[in-house]
């Protein structure tokens, strides 16, 4: 794809965009008496424009074929300086009046365009990849006299006890501070169902495959998750006494 404009159409319409600008800007001749009214419509109308230009400045623009976002931006700015240093010459040279600094009305037209490009980056950005813990079928259980027992933290397990359950279920556990997080899982999970038979917890699917589990913390409803490696110790993941861990079941 080609990163040339389209000659005529669109230097029309670069024109006629800073025009309309102008024309925005032009707003604050009708009254001194109610200059400030007049600059906060200037301003929305600039916004509004900026809103348009953002849907139309690659029907007259051909996009490149990377660093887009930055190519339209440099269009968007040539824009918004060319209407703000004509409005300014307009009030200082041709009409006369002191109140040049109207010029700065066309500030927002340029965030309609910021915003896009921050919400298109924010899509961008590849979902994150957190390690998951697989029930090790057939595997040794860990070895206990090779943690160190002085130190025992008490946590609490979240999640469901079946994986068609809706509701969670909250489980009490003594962890070794220098014990793995994924390894005390696995001991918990031996002991309860050992004591619980057929009313254990799930950890494989109808095929006999294990889930794959996250472990993470709620830290309130305007923050996001925190996940823990279930690879390194309590102390590592930086775990503390009487935390809620949630526990999540993925299938492979």
């Amino acid at each position: 794809m080609k990163t040339s404009v389209k000659p005529t159409k669109g230097i029309l319409y670069m024109a006629g965009m800073v025009l309309l600008l102008i024309l925005t800007g032009l707003l604050g001749l009708l009254s001194p008496l109610a200059m400030q009214g007049w600059y906060l419509l200037a301003q929305l109308l600039g916004f509004g424009l900026g809103i348009a230009h953002l849907f139309l400045l690659y029907r007259f623009f051909t996009a490149p074929e990377t660093n887009q976002d930055l190519y339209g931006l440099g269009l968007t700015l040539i824009v918004q300086i060319l209407g703000g240093i004509s409005i300014w010459l307009l009030y200082l040279l041709v009409f006369k009046a002191g109140n040049a600094g109207f010029a700065t009305c066309v500030i927002p037209f340029v965030i309609p365009y910021l915003f896009a490009w921050t919400y298109r980056s924010y899509r961008a950005i590849p979902d994150a990849e957190y390690k998951k813990w697989y029930y090790p079928l057939g595997g040794a259980m860990p070895d206990l006299d090779l943690i160190d027992l002085s130190k025992i933290l008490v946590v609490q397990f979240e999640f469901p006890k079946r994986a068609t359950d809706a509701a969670t279920t909250n489980f009490k556990a003594k962890a070794p501070l220098q014990m793995p997080l994924g390894e005390l899982f696995l001991i918990f999970l031996n002991d309860y169902n050992e004591q619980n038979g057929v009313n254990g917890i799930q950890f494989t699917d109808s095929q006999n495959h294990p889930y794959g589990w996250h472990f993470y913390a709620v830290r309130g409803r305007f923050f996001p998750r925190r996940y823990f490696d279930p690879d390194l110790t309590f102390q590592q993941n930086n775990i503390q006494d009487n935390f809620i861990i949630k526990a999540e079941r993925n299938t492979i």
